[in-house]
């Protein structure tokens, strides 16, 4: 019973995300839309937004352990193949209720130094809180809300 209700809380995480990401009025594509657009080998990327000079890649995942080594290398791995692919540079993003693990945390520093894509996390246990990382990590790069007035939404 746990499985179903984590797999819940995961899809409900992923579609509140969504729900967010759709006030920059950009064109944001779900996993599924990856997958049919760039390639089926493309899964772990939850969110793509392709934006005139990078792309941004998202991971989202709501869980009850720290994110493990396997899932920030092979999201690592699936962002690098996109940006082959789409021939951008790709900006990573992991957002999470909980942080890396030790490694994986390393896996995404020794990612940045390379100097291709660039990878951080965005994590908090608190909802709230965390969705306004996610404001704040955007408007710092210059992506904007709005909301259903197309009003800019500042934070």
């Amino acid at each position: 019973m746990q499985d179903l209700n984590s797999q819940n809380s995961q899809f409900n995480f992923e579609n509140k995300i969504q729900k967010v990401l759709l006030k920059t009025k950009r064109p944001i594509y779900r996993e599924a839309d990856i997958r049919h657009r760039f390639g089926q080998s493309l899964s772990g990327i939850s969110h793509a937004i392709d934006l005139d000079n990078m792309c941004i890649c998202i991971k989202t995942k709501w869980q009850q352990t720290k994110i493990s080594n396997q899932e920030v290398m092979e999201f690592i791995s699936n962002v690098n193949n996109l940006s082959l692919i789409i021939m951008k540079k790709c900006v990573g993003i992991f957002i999470s209720n909980v942080d890396l693990s030790v490694v994986g945390q390393q896996q995404f520093d020794m990612e940045n130094l390379k100097n291709q894509n660039h990878y951080t996390i965005l994590s908090d246990s608190d909802y709230i809180s965390l969705i306004k990382k996610i404001y704040y990590y955007f408007h710092s790069n210059g992506i904007w809300f709005y909301d259903g007035e197309d009003s800019m939404m500042v934070y």
